[in-house]
């Protein structure tokens, strides 16, 4: 509750201190000055609106993070779909690829047999390699594939 409570009497009280203050210098000045006073909307709008953000974020934090815990829901998700998109028979040809070349091969040589992305192909050979099928060598800028037997 104090969280609530906080913001509303920084409000109160800046709104009571920037009239006074208004109030205290057009009492000593006979003419008013038209730029000034909108100089003073102006102030009085922007610190209302700051304020205004601020209530709304100590009110509602846990739809910020909330928001942003559904966001990361989303990446995730959309990470293991790609990876389930890998499927078995994309396995099988990398495989048999790899038989057919003598049980080596480079990446980038691979890729061009597939047509596919190098993100994806990179999933597909850290799959492999997770189920203990092929290595993977790093050598130079590329990556060598070795058949396990």
């Amino acid at each position: 509750m104090k969280k609530i409570y906080l913001p509303l009497i920084f409000l109160v009280l800046l709104s009571n201190q920037v009239s006074s203050t208004h109030e205290n210098v057009t009492s000593h000045i006979e003419v008013e000055d038209p730029e000034s006073n909108s100089r003073f909307t102006i102030l009085v709008f922007i610190l209302s609106g700051i304020g205004i953000l601020v209530l709304i974020y100590v009110l509602f934090p846990k739809k910020f993070k909330k928001h942003l815990e559904e966001e990361f829901e989303v990446e995730e998700r959309e990470k293991k779909e790609e990876i389930e998109e890998l499927n078995d028979e994309d396995m099988g040809k990398v495989l048999s690829i790899l038989k057919r070349e003598g049980g080596r091969i480079n990446q980038k040589d691979l890729r061009k047999m597939f047509a596919m992305s190098e993100a994806k192909m990179s999933l597909l050979i850290s799959e492999l390699e997770a189920k203990n099928k092929v290595e993977k060598i790093k050598k130079g800028r590329g990556n060598i594939i070795i058949l396990k037997r």
